[in-house]
């Protein structure tokens, strides 16, 4: 993750954002290796079939950006199951870090067993892949709730995994957690803290997801994507002094649907790279990806239009 510098927004408007990735591609994941940016999204169908884990190569974040001809995920964990009724496997949301040994961690939400979403793990030597399952279970997976939307998170050399709950699924507000983890990503430290829950009506209606955190001028700022993904979409953010909380949301949006009139429709999903804030909005085929320059007043972030 990254950020502009700080000061004045740029005087000169970035105008309306047009798809990097004119194709479904959503809930983007993005990660800079070298000189090069790589992409992640959830599973969709090709010309050649199902992909568990779509990527996508671009040498420049603002692209121009080109499907990799592969399935980053090519086998499915063991614990999930093809799902009939959407013709997928159900594997959303990845996301792609660079461990200290050298190796890729890949996290990912997928079907267990058929009953709820849990997060599995999984590793590559190469950012486009294979990545090979970790385990013979999920990494985090209540029975009761659900969880999806994983994103890693160092901060002052510590690691941790954050995700959200799906509770919203079975009518309950939701909530994203923090969960410190070991260098390697799959060993947990400690117990899971709940870092924010959804309001039950309002513009959440339950539902926030896709959490990523951004330290920033003294705070931790956690962006999210909140109410269902298919209306009135739109991403928030809350501040914290400390990692663990208390979270003050905002009520300043950092995208929504009138970012851009008639023009962007349901943003959300987003990452934060390099100035840069990623996300997904509606076009006829799916959810395309985007980007526009992110720039802050403090710690609070700000959409250059």
């Amino acid at each position: 993750m990254g950020d502009l510098a700080l000061g004045d927004l740029p005087a000169v408007a970035a105008g309306a954002p047009t798809p990097l990735i004119n194709r479904d591609f959503p809930d983007p994941d993005v990660l800079r290796v070298g000189n090069s940016y790589y992409a992640y999204s959830t599973n969709s169908t090709y010309d050649t079939g199902l992909r568990n884990i779509p990527v996508a190569r671009a040498s420049r974040i603002t692209g121009p950006w080109t499907v990799q001809p592969v399935d980053a995920l090519p086998q499915p964990p063991s614990w999930t199951v093809f799902d009939q009724g959407s013709g997928t496997n159900l594997i959303w949301a990845p996301d792609v870090s660079r461990r200290q040994d050298g190796k890729f961690l890949m996290y990912f939400a997928a079907n267990f067993h058929g009953q709820v979403q849990c997060i599995g793990a999984a590793l590559a030597d190469r950012p486009t892949g294979p990545f090979r399952n970790v385990g013979s279970a999920p990494l985090v997976c209540r029975q009761d709730e659900g969880d999806i939307d994983p994103s890693s998170l160092t901060v002052n050399g510590r690691h941790y995994l954050v995700y959200k709950d799906n509770s919203n699924a079975h009518g309950q507000p939701a909530s994203i957690w923090l969960q410190p983890v070991a260098a390697d990503g799959l060993t947990f430290r400690g117990d899971r803290v709940r870092l924010l829950t959804a309001d039950p009506a309002g513009d959440e209606n339950n539902v926030i997801e896709a959490p990523i955190i951004v330290p920033r001028a003294g705070k931790f700022v956690l962006l999210y994507s909140a109410n269902p993904y298919t209306l009135n979409y739109h991403v928030k953010f809350a501040t914290a002094d400390r990692l663990t909380g208390p979270y003050q949301k905002s009520s300043t949006y950092v995208l929504d649907s009138t970012t851009w009139p008639g023009v962007i429709t349901n943003p959300g999903g987003q990452d934060v790279v390099g100035g840069q804030i990623v996300f997904h909005a509606n076009i006829p085929s799916g959810r395309a990806m985007f980007t526009a320059p992110l720039c802050w007043r403090g710690s609070t972030p700000v959409v250059v239009r």
